[in-house]
């Protein structure tokens, strides 16, 4: 994807953007299907909006359904230091089922732009907590680039340093999760041949493109990882032996997010999983696989759709992963 001028820092809180009217003009010449954010480096808990977020978004006229975007368009953010993961449409609730229109259409050429201010902080409803987060856009099977912002204290605001120290301490005494889901039937952190670990840093997913689903269908999504390990998932010397820890070097979180063809809502699922050393010495990763049956999964309803799933860790995005469960054929 081309690369487009910054926005000026001052331009993110006032009513008018011309920075991003010229962003969307530049896509729409460059005849760029994709989709561009801005944000400001940091954020003020106390501001309004405490984090806008400026998105530019180019598609084709051809597409059928040109409000797609504006209905599909999930936001999500990470957080470098706690590493967990928010996610929420990105303009309003989204319609439970996509409708149908029999019409016929004739695309026409061209493509169509448009620049969004977004308050990504309400979207999302961030803590007001310092931390730093990559956010990204996700339609289907279309990623924005990322932007990283941090969340700094209001300089006109006392800032207590006991509380600075507590809230550290707890991050830090809260980081190391026991490794979940725990095996089982339809669970597996096996080094088995089906997925290769990446040798960049990276998540690679992999599952069956089209199944059909019935009472016994087990929709198996697989999974290798490279991936940088923070000192608060990493497994004390202790606790090597530990059972919870299947005695892996680190337990990293993966979050699944998966987005859907029909029911518009994101689904997500956050799973800790074994990693271990790397065998390249000047990185300090931790790589493993995993293996879950998703149906067996509370937080996943089973929506006949194609579904497109991404696996987000930290500032790695896995590609989209395209498998649609299909409604079993009667006999």
């Amino acid at each position: 994807m081309p690369r487009f001028p910054d926005i000026p820092q001052s331009e993110f809180w006032t009513p008018e953007h011309p920075g991003l009217d010229r962003v969307v003009g530049d896509m729409l010449a460059a005849g760029v299907e994709a989709t561009t954010l801005f944000c400001p480096e940091h954020a003020h808990p106390g501001r309004v909006p405490m984090l806008p977020l400026l998105v530019s978004r180019a598609q084709p006229l051809s597409r059928k359904n040109r409000s797609d975007f504006h209905e599909e368009a999930v936001l999500t953010a990470v957080g470098v230091e706690d590493q967990r993961m928010f996610a929420a449409p990105l303009l309003r609730p989204p319609s439970e089922v996509a409708e149908e229109d029999d019409e016929p259409y004739d695309p026409p050429s061209g493509m169509s732009g448009v620049g969004l201010s977004v308050d990504a902080q309400e979207r999302l409803q961030l803590p007001d907590d310092p931390a730093s987060y990559v956010l990204r856009v996700l339609t289907r099977e279309q990623r924005s680039n990322p932007v990283r912002v941090e969340v700094v204290p209001d300089p006109q605001r006392f800032a207590d340093p006991s509380v600075t120290r507590l809230r550290k301490a707890h991050r830090d005494e809260t980081g190391l999760h026991a490794v979940w889901p725990t095996l089982r039937a339809g669970v597996s952190y096996a080094t088995d041949a089906s997925t290769t670990i990446p040798a960049a840093q990276a998540i690679v997913l992999a599952a069956q493109s089209a199944l059909f689903v019935s009472e016994s269908t087990r929709w198996i999504l697989r999974g290798a990882f490279r991936l940088p390990v923070e000192p608060r998932n990493v497994v004390p010397p202790d606790q090597t032996d530990n059972p919870a820890y299947l005695g892996a070097t680190a337990v990293v979180p993966i979050h699944l997010l998966l987005l859907g063809s029909e029911f518009r809502g994101p689904q997500s699922l956050t799973l800790y999983v074994p990693g271990f050393a790397s065998t390249l010495a000047d990185e300090r990763t931790v790589v493993g696989k995993f293996a879950i049956d998703l149906l067996s999964m509370p937080q996943i309803a089973r929506r006949l759709q194609t579904h497109f799933i991404y696996a987000l860790a930290g500032s790695v995005i896995s590609d989209p992963c395209l498998s649609a469960l299909v409604p079993e054929v009667s006999s």
